[in-house]
């Protein structure tokens, strides 16, 4: 069983990698977006100053939770992103409720249950185990497992492999 997880979250990781990346034409078809946040006001991402990118691009953070979610909504609309997974999306829902895939992960199982029933947890996301030190077989990780897979929704996993 844990073999088959791995084999899928390898499967889904590897979908995420853009296709435009293989081909001279430019991708113009529905995009799935599996990684956004939605934040609160007084969360100190909203100060943060990000240093340049690898392309040298310099980006200013969102000013606000509503500067956040407009910008993020014009882009959903400019990029044709259909779906997207939003940690604490539930902040957006009401405003893109066809698009939004509401995650949250860093709960208790019993409470994700509870967000499920009430119609706020499409995925459980994002997992994270590396942070801890820990790989995606470890025993503290099979309740989110069980949970996802009984509620039949899907578990975004992120990770790192080590040389």
């Amino acid at each position: 069983m844990t073999t088959l997880r791995i084999k899928l979250v390898t499967a889904l990781t590897l979908t995420m990698f853009p296709l435009s990346v293989f081909s001279s034409q430019q991708y113009t078809g529905p995009i799935i977006d599996v990684h956004i946040h939605a934040y609160e006001d007084g969360s100190p991402l909203f100060d943060l100053q990000h240093p340049p990118t690898l392309r040298g691009k310099t980006y200013q953070p969102a000013k606000s939770a509503l500067h956040l979610k407009q910008e993020v909504l014009k882009r959903f609309h400019k990029y044709n992103i259909v779906k997207a997974i939003v940690t604490s999306g539930e902040l957006w829902l009401g405003d893109a409720p066809d698009t939004i895939l509401v995650a949250n992960a860093a709960k208790p199982i019993s409470i994700l249950k509870k967000q499920h029933e009430l119609g706020y947890l499409d995925v459980i996301a994002e997992v994270a185990p590396f942070y801890e030190g820990k790989r995606l077989d470890h025993p503290s990780l099979e309740g989110y497992f069980k949970l996802a897979e009984a509620l039949g929704i899907p578990i975004e996993c992120i990770f790192f492999w080590r040389s």
